[in-house]
């Protein structure tokens, strides 16, 4: 293959790359949750990456799915128990109630957007909120 055709052929996978990165959706990816098992009365770390190279993330929200209105917002501001202000690693400090009942609870972090509009992502054809849903227990 000649020395041009190489470059062009090296050329167009380069922008079929860049065109693939820029229209990534955006992605969350569970980092921490520490400890695995709370006791009532203490806290649980939740730590979530967000690869969001679009910024159309604008607030992560835990939901406890157990018990309506215990919701509770995720920060990235190197506050409130975030390591670092601004490295997409987004965290909250969930405070356990010293009277919760012991057993696992089902949490959900749901991802909006500046308009408060949960954020959907098309995964195999479908739309599918932009989530990640797991188990806290409490001992």
């Amino acid at each position: 293959m000649s020395s041009k055709r190489a470059l062009a052929v090296a050329g167009i996978l380069a922008g079929f790359l860049l065109l693939r990165c820029a229209s990534a959706p955006p992605k969350l990816v569970l980092e921490k949750i520490d400890p695995q098992t709370v006791k009532a009365g203490g806290k649980e770390l939740v730590e979530v990456k967000v690869l969001d190279p679009h910024h159309q993330v604008y607030r992560l929200v835990l939901h406890v799915l157990d018990y309506s209105g215990y919701d509770f917002p995720l920060n990235d501001s190197g506050a409130y128990g975030d390591r670092k202000a601004g490295d997409g690693i987004w965290t909250v400090l969930v405070p356990v109630p010293w009277n919760a009942p012991a057993q696992d609870y089902s949490v959900a972090i749901v991802a909006y957007d500046k308009h408060g509009r949960e954020i959907f992502v098309k995964k195999k054809k479908q739309k599918q909120l932009l989530q990640i849903k797991e188990i806290i227990s409490v001992e």
